[in-house]
């Protein structure tokens, strides 16, 4: 809602991608100082953690589709529509869990599970 909120604000397209540009460069320099890699980690560490995600940008996008439609039906919402996207949001979670546990796993054997948790 945030980025399309600003987006209606600013006018265009264009500044949703600086937005979602800014959000996913942003997260890469705490993740990067709390890890503390060595060179050997990190060339591990970085090829997995962008697969992660650009994998996870589209769940992020099903998501932000699910509130829109949220949104535009709300005045005039109906039990089934309600029930139709929350089955999608739900879904959509459960498919983020299962990209999470996948990454998870493959980071433990890059990094540690504990640098992973």
């Amino acid at each position: 809602m945030v980025i399309k909120t600003a987006v209606a604000q600013s006018g265009g397209a264009e500044e949703e991608g600086i937005i979602r540009k800014a959000w996913g460069m942003a997260q890469q320099d705490p993740t990067a100082s709390a890890l503390q890699l060595n060179q050997q980690e990190a060339d591990k560490f970085w090829g997995i953690w962008k697969a992660y995600r650009e994998k996870r940008k589209g769940l992020v996008n099903v998501k932000l589709k699910y509130m829109e439609e949220y949104a535009s039906n709300y005045e005039h919402m109906t039990n089934e529509k309600a029930a139709e996207i929350t089955a999608g949001l739900l879904k959509n979670e459960q498919r983020l869990t299962r990209l999470k546990s996948k990454y998870f796993k493959k980071v433990k054997h890059a990094v540690s599970a504990i640098r992973a948790a």
